[in-house]
């Protein structure tokens, strides 16, 4: 059927399809023009109950070849899903190896955290106070995860990190999975992403926050900075 011939397209009802399927598999003629009353008809003089679920007719397909970065791809989800998975968590430049039943030790983590921040505003200011460009080329978090998976022989990890705009006060939370589809290439197969408003007040995650026993060691951290007075622990 010619495109300019056509004047509207509508999804077929999961009836219709569940119709189509059973067509199908007789082989009837013509099923993709043919409405769902005359598709009916022929099964039934053909005596096929169609109130049933239709068999899979997958095997009529034929075989996708896959290229060899695909099936890289494909084998490091299996052993990520299969094996113990390697991730990772973090902010900006820093991101730190989790697993089942391992936290972050925050109190090691935000003197990290804090002293990429620091370089960054110390480039911003001598760029005249315009926020400096981020360089061209690989990231350093990635870097380092891409170091820890060669050192554990994994052929994939997942990272989960977040990007502060202090200004507007919105915080993206990105995570994605990476898979080495040749020895020293790895490329991101599959990438999510939310954005979070951090005006917004949440008194329940708040209180569980504050309850939480990670939560001394990064108060500790941040009185080490002078940074620990009750606003900004709150903005926080």
């Amino acid at each position: 059927m010619a495109r300019e011939t056509i004047a509207k397209v509508a999804r077929a009802t999961p009836e219709h399809r569940r119709i189509s399927f059973f067509a199908w598999k007789e082989r009837l003629a013509h099923v993709e023009t043919r409405d769902a009353a005359s598709l009916t008809k022929e099964l039934s003089v053909k005596g096929v109950n169609i109130d049933g679920s239709p068999e899979d007719l997958s095997e009529r397909l034929p075989a996708r070849p896959q290229n060899e970065d695909e099936w890289s791809a494909r084998m490091a989800l299996i052993e990520y899903a299969l094996n113990e998975p390697v991730d990772f968590q973090g902010m900006g430049d820093t991101v730190v190896r989790t697993g089942e039943g391992q936290s972050i030790d925050l109190g090691k983590v935000l003197p990290q955290i804090f002293q990429q921040q620091l370089g960054s505003l110390f480039k911003d200011f001598t760029n005249g106070g315009r926020p400096a460009g981020k360089p061209q080329g690989e990231s350093e978090w990635l870097k380092l995860a891409i170091r820890e998976a060669e050192r554990d022989k994994a052929h994939g990890f997942r990272v989960t990190r977040l990007e502060i705009d202090a200004t507007s006060m919105r915080v993206t939370v990105e995570t994605q999975f990476v898979a080495q589809s040749s020895p020293g290439k790895w490329q991101t197969i599959w990438r999510s992403s939310a954005v979070e408003d951090g005006t917004k007040a949440r008194p329940q995650a708040e209180a569980r926050i504050e309850q939480d026993p990670q939560l001394k060691s990064a108060v500790d951290a941040l009185k080490s900075f002078g940074l620990a007075d009750a606003g900004t622990l709150q903005k926080a």
